[in-house]
């Protein structure tokens, strides 16, 4: 990838003030970006992907769940985790609304929520139940929400998700949803 810059202080009338100068620039893993100029420098720089967000959030959930598991006094290990939620929600925004395929997100976030409950209910109930449902479930409401505004007013998604959510008893409850509709307009 190359770009052309104007630096400098030639008369070009070209770039009036500046003088041509080639960049290339090479993307790395990770994240990192390296920019050679013409003249030989090299510098480096970090471009915050979605990777990093999926990341971060996979980070304050686990110590969320690590604080809740093991040490419930520790409040701040709570407060950490919930910065997992906003960004599961903007993920999940970016992720039917770019997706090439919104049905298969749809599947595999189901199939996520399938594995996913069972083991919450058993660790947080002692088994199965229709008391409270897992974040996973907000989630997959948010995602039939986000397609649903996508065709209509986006008002009525967001009262029929709210109230289902809040019917399911599931994390976060129809806030969530709300969040996840205000990330979503």
């Amino acid at each position: 990838l190359y770009h052309i810059t104007a630096t400098g202080k030639s008369k070009s009338h070209l770039f009036p003030g500046g003088e041509i100068q080639l960049v290339k620039q090479w993307k790395l893993c990770y994240g990192y970006h390296a920019t050679e100029l013409d003249r030989g420098g090299i510098t480096m720089r970090k471009s915050f992907r979605q990777e990093d967000l999926k990341m971060l959030a996979c980070m304050t959930m686990l110590i969320d769940h690590i604080g809740t598991v093991f040490f419930p006094d520790l409040v701040i290990l709570r407060i950490i985790g919930r910065l997992a939620f906003p960004l599961y929600g903007f993920l999940l925004v970016q992720g039917v609304r770019y997706s090439a395929d919104k049905l298969h997100y749809g599947i595999r976030l189901g199939l996520a929520l399938l594995i996913a409950e069972i083991p919450f209910d058993f660790v947080f109930y002692g088994g199965p139940t229709w008391g409270h449902q897992s974040v996973m479930v907000t989630l997959f409401l948010g995602y039939l929400m986000v397609l649903w505004m996508r065709h209509s007013n986006p008002v009525l998604p967001l009262v029929v998700c709210f109230v289902l959510a809040e019917l399911a008893k599931c994390d976060y409850g129809g806030l969530g949803i709300a969040m996840i509709w205000m990330l979503g307009v």
